[in-house]
C-alpha cells in the first residue's frame, strides 16, 4: 500500500499534495518511501517468492526510476521474477487468466525498467541485454476488459487502447528478441563502437523496419487529438530519431586515414534532422496533457549530445525551417536552465556558451545579408551571454577548443564529463 502511495505522490504537483494530503510533496515522498522500504524489508523482499511482494517492489522502484537504488534493485527484481517463472510461457492450471496477465505485465515492466537503467550506465561498460524470455507481450486491451474472476481471455483489439503507450515501448524488446541481427546492431548502436558504412546501412534498414512496425501497429489508427495517442506518437517518433542520431553520430564512426570523420551532405541533413526531431518530441512529451510524468518511465532524458550537435551545426546551417526550430530549442534550453548563464568556473558550460554565441553570430550575419526583417535584436539569452563576456565574467577557456565539437569532427569522451553535464542539467 505504501508503494502505491509513493507512486501516486510522484504523479501530482506540490499544490495538489498540500490540498489533498495536507503536507508538502517532498515530505510525503520521504514518509511513504521510508514506510515502503520498511514494509519490503519486513516481507524479506530480496528472497521472496510472493508475486504481490514483487509487485510492491516494482511500484517502489517506479516511484524513483532514476535513482542509484532503483538501478541496483532492478537487477534483483529481474532475478526474483525469473525465479517465479514470469519469463516463461507456460500454462499453470492453478493460475487464473487474470493473474497470468498481471504476471506478464509485471515481467515486461521489469524488462523496460532494466533497459532504461542500462541506457544510462557509464560508456564502455558492457551490460548484456536482459534475458527477455519467451513470454508474449501483454494483450492490447483496456483495463476494464480485465477482471479477477474472468476464466478466458477477452478479444484483443486491433486499434489503440489504454495499453498503446507501454506496448509501443515493449515493441523494441520484442523486435530485438525476434531478430538476432537486430539485437546485435542495437547493442552496437547503444554502446557506440566505431562502425563502418556497411553496418550503418544495416542499422538504417533495421530502424526502418521498427518504424514500419510502429506505423502499422500503433500510429496508423492514432488520433493525436487524444492526449494519450499524442504522447504515444511523440515517444515513438522520439525513439526512432534518437536511434538514427546514435547510428550516424560522428563519435561512433570510423575515421579516415587522416583521422577525420567525413559525412555526405545527405548524412549531415539526416543527423541534424534526427537531433532536432529528438528534442522536439521530448518537449512534446514533457508538456503532454496526459500524465507527462510518464516520460520519466518511458525514456531516458540524456539529450546533451543532441544539443551539442545542433549548436555546433548551426554555425554552418543558416537557413530553413529546421534552423528556426533548432534556435527555438536552444533558446528553451537556456531559458529553462539559467544555471548555464552563471557558472564561470565550469569550462564546459563556458565553452557551450561561446559556441552558442559563435553560431548566433553566423546566424546574425546571414539575416543581415538577406536584409531580413527579423533582425530586430538578439534574443534575451544571447544578449545575456554577450553581456557576461563583455563584463569579463566569463571568457573562452584555453582548455577547450570549440571546434572540437564540430558536427564533422569527433568529440573525445575523455575531454568531456557527459554524465556530469547531464546530471547538472537534469536531462
Amino acid at each position: 500500500m505504501f508503494s502505491i502511495y509513493t507512486l501516486a505522490v510522484t504523479s501530482i504537483s506540490s499544490d495538489q499534495c498540500q490540498a489533498s494530503f495536507g503536507d508538502t510533496r517532498d515530505a510525503l515522498l520521504t514518509r511513504y518511501r521510508a514506510a515502503s522500504l520498511q514494509a519490503l524489508v519486513a516481507a524479506d523482499f530480496l528472497t521472496t517468492k510472493e508475486f504481490e511482494v514483487l509487485q510492491a517492489l516494482v511500484l517502489f522502484l517506479l516511484a524513483d526510476p532514476e535513482s542509484e537504488l532503483t538501478s541496483t534493485l532492478t537487477g534483483a527484481a529481474i532475478r526474483l521474477g525469473q525465479k517465479m517463472g514470469l519469463h516463461r510461457d507456460e500454462s499453470d492450471p492453478k493460475i487464473s487468466f487474470f493473474e497470468r496477465e498481471m504476471r506478464i505485465r509485471l515481467w515486461w515492466w521489469l524488462c523496460g525498467l532494466d533497459s532504461r537503467n542500462r541506457a544510462v550506465w557509464p560508456s564502455g561498460l558492457k551490460i548484456p541485454l536482459p534475458e527477455l524470455g519467451e513470454i508474449r507481450l501483454p494483450l492490447n486491451i483496456n483495463d476494464a476488459d480485465l477482471h479477477p474472476d474472468m476464466v478466458e481471455p477477452p478479444v484483443e483489439y486491433n486499434r489503440p487502447t489504454e495499453m498503446m503507450c507501454v506496448l509501443m515501448k515493449y515493441e523494441v524488446s520484442n523486435w530485438l528478441r525476434s531478430s538476432p541481427t537486430s539485437a546485435k546492431v542495437f547493442d552496437a548502436m547503444v554502446r557506440g563502437p566505431v562502425r563502418d558504412r556497411l553496418s550503418l546501412e544495416l542499422e538504417e534498414k533495421l530502424i526502418n523496419e521498427l518504424e514500419d512496425i510502429y506505423q502499422e501497429k500503433y500510429l496508423r489508427h492514432a488520433d493525436k487529438r487524444i492526449p494519450l495517442h499524442n504522447l504515444t506518437c511523440a515517444m515513438a517518433t522520439l525513439a526512432l530519431a534518437r536511434m538514427r542520431f546514435k547510428a550516424h553520430h560522428p563519435r561512433g564512426r570510423a575515421a579516415a586515414g587522416d583521422g577525420e570523420v567525413y559525412m555526405t551532405g545527405e548524412e549531415g541533413e539526416l543527423l541534424f534532422a534526427s537531433a532536432v526531431t529528438w528534442l522536439e518530441m521530448m518537449d512534446v512529451a514533457a508538456h503532454s496533457q496526459f500524465a507527462s510524468y510518464l516520460v520519466t518511465h518511458m525514456t531516458t532524458r540524456f539529450q546533451m549530445d543532441a544539443y551539442i550537435h545542433i549548436i555546433s551545426d548551426l554555425r554552418q546551417r543558416l537557413q530553413g525551417d529546421r534552423v528556426v526550430v533548432a534556435w527555438k530549442l536552444v533558446e528553451d534550453l537556456y531559458n529553462e536552465h539559467p544555471e548555464l548563464m552563471h557558472d564561470a568556473e565550469n569550462t564546459f558550460i563556458v565553452a557551450l556558451g561561446d559556441l552558442t554565441l559563435e553560431a548566433w553570430e553566423m546566424h546574425r550575419k546571414e539575416l543581415l545579408r538577406q536584409g531580413s526583417p527579423n533582425l530586430a535584436g538578439a534574443p534575451q539569452f544571447i544578449q545575456r551571454l554577450w553581456d557576461q563576456r563583455q563584463s569579463g565574467a566569463m571568457h573562452m577557456p584555453t582548455l577547450l577548443d570549440p571546434y572540437a565539437l564540430d558536427a564533422l569532427g569527433k568529440v573525445d569522451d575523455n575531454d568531456f564529463d557527459w554524465d556530469c553535464w547531464n546530471d547538472f542539467l537534469g536531462l
